[in-house]
């Protein structure tokens, strides 16, 4: 069955309500198979999302070839969500055997909050972090109003690599309500606080969408 691909919305224009311009639609031969489709915050029914549903990959996995091809380029994809694709298509696809590495542990030399992916999303998102010093980590969502949706963390944390999975469905709200999330633009905000310092060393917001 084919699999949607998202836009990651930080890398599009605002004035063009973070849609992706330029973009085609190509179907597979009875030889190949549709594999990939395009998925978008707009309704298929205005030009915006006219693309919504249509193939945007395709596979030919024969015996004496195997190609993959996609009409979007992979710069407009999350970074981990294009490496992912990279490696599925080498690996399970093409049925290379790619480099492998032992796992180094790291700490970081700088604050960094990354891009939520996939995003958008429906209805799950990870949402990763760095923290070069041990300290106390606030993590929270909110609405395009200022509205706290959910706090994700909200404790301390020793120097390292996090990841945070956000569901737009279930959990508790900051009222103590159960949620459903509608589409539209949300924020995520990191706020880290130093062990023995007074003041936030470090606070990034980022925005992430959500798509039904």
């Amino acid at each position: 069955m084919p699999t949607n691909i998202f836009i990651d919305s930080s890398k599009t224009q605002a004035s063009d309500e973070y849609h992706l311009r330029h973009i085609e639609s190509i179907s597979s031969s009875a030889e190949g198979t549709d594999i990939y489709l395009y998925e978008s915050l707009f309704d298929s029914t205005i030009n915006q999302g006219s693309y919504k549903g249509k193939p945007v990959g395709v596979e030919y996995i024969g015996n004496d070839f195997k190609t993959v091809t996609l009409s979007i380029p992979l710069y407009f994809m999350d970074q981990q969500q294009a490496q992912d694709l990279i490696d599925h298509i080498m690996i399970d696809k093409f049925g290379e055997i790619t480099g492998t590495e032992d796992e180094v542990t790291f700490i970081p030399d700088e604050y960094v909050l990354y891009q939520n992916y996939p995003n958008p999303f429906n209805p799950n998102t990870i949402i990763k972090y760095s923290l070069p010093e041990d300290g106390f980590v606030n993590l929270t969502v909110f609405n395009m109003l200022g509205e706290e949706i959910k706090t994700l963390v909200n404790n301390t944390q020793k120097s390292g690599n996090y990841e945070v999975e956000f569901s737009a469905i279930g959990g508790s709200a900051s009222g103590g309500n159960a949620y459903t999330l509608p589409s539209g633009i949300y924020f995520y905000r990191l706020q880290a606080l130093p062990t023995g310092r007074q003041a936030a060393s470090f606070i990034e917001t980022k925005k992430m969408v959500i798509v039904k």
